[in-house]
């Protein structure tokens, strides 16, 4: 499968989280160079995680109406293992397990204020208010 890379930068905070679109418009992220990019232990990889996380996964699959098949393929162009976009913070919580707390307090934020918002939005309200 080809995929082109996708204009949007969707998180700051994972540069290295980088996503393209298949020729039907899906958009998914390459694990492979996530992977490759951070201070990846040897034990990381994109079998492991599929196999750690194929609940998670099937569910992702049921309710996004994809394949397991659909949810990761191999980019035809790198050899690169591309991973669904609904499995972008499932992977992160893959890689780096202290995001799970943290999703956790803000969609807990969201349920019991109303509203929430990422460091990212905080620290730029935070210089714009210093400036």
């Amino acid at each position: 499968m080809i995929f082109t890379p996708s204009e949007d930068d969707f998180y700051p905070e994972f540069p290295h989280l980088i996503f393209f679109q298949n020729g039907e418009g899906k958009l998914y992220f390459d694990a492979t160079h996530y992977l490759e990019q951070i201070n990846n232990p040897d034990y990381l990889s994109t079998d492991d995680f599929r196999e750690r996380f194929a609940f998670e996964i099937e569910a992702l699959c049921d309710g996004f109406n994809l394949s397991g098949e659909e949810f990761s393929v191999v980019n035809s162009q790198t050899g690169h293992v591309m991973v669904a976009e609904c499995g972008e913070f499932l992977f992160l919580s893959y890689v780096d397990r202290r995001l799970v707390p943290y999703l956790y307090l803000r969609i807990r934020e969201m349920f019991t204020l109303g509203f929430t918002a990422g460091q990212t939005n905080r620290n730029r309200k935070f210089i714009q208010n210093q400036i």
